[in-house]
């Protein structure tokens, strides 16, 4: 009976022994486990800032690009403007020289009317 109880003791230590043994490879593997997963995150934060940071570059440039066209397009439509108005006045100094022309043309042949009815009925 002796020999059946050391045995059975002999068994439990080895058990609690083996019960500690995975308890400890447990810990190991949640401590490998833990740092793998602090590890993962890192680089995962990493690569978003990463990312965010080339986004908001790329914004950046696009910003600049829209700023550099935005002006562009105020500087033609300012030079539209200005050929506009040179086209007004273009337009009204036409319209005075056709007047000032048709006025001339009129006192031409009013002076050639003149000339003739004078020339004729006036001779006696």
């Amino acid at each position: 009976m002796a020999a059946a109880t050391n045995k059975m003791k002999g068994t439990t230590d080895k058990l609690t022994a083996a019960r500690k043994e995975i308890a400890d490879t447990e810990e190991v593997g949640m401590s490998i486990r833990r740092r793998y997963l602090i590890r993962l995150w890192l680089t995962y934060r990493r690569c978003i800032c990463t990312l965010a940071l080339a986004i908001s570059d790329e914004l950046g440039r696009n910003r600049e690009k829209i700023e550099a066209t935005h002006s562009k397009v105020k500087g033609v439509n300012e030079m539209a403007r200005r050929g506009g108005n040179i086209v007004g006045r273009m337009s009204a100094r036409d319209k005075r020289q056709r007047m000032a022309l048709s006025i001339a043309a009129g006192f031409i042949i009013l002076a050639i009317l003149l000339l003739i009815y004078f020339g004729i009925f006036k001779k006696k």
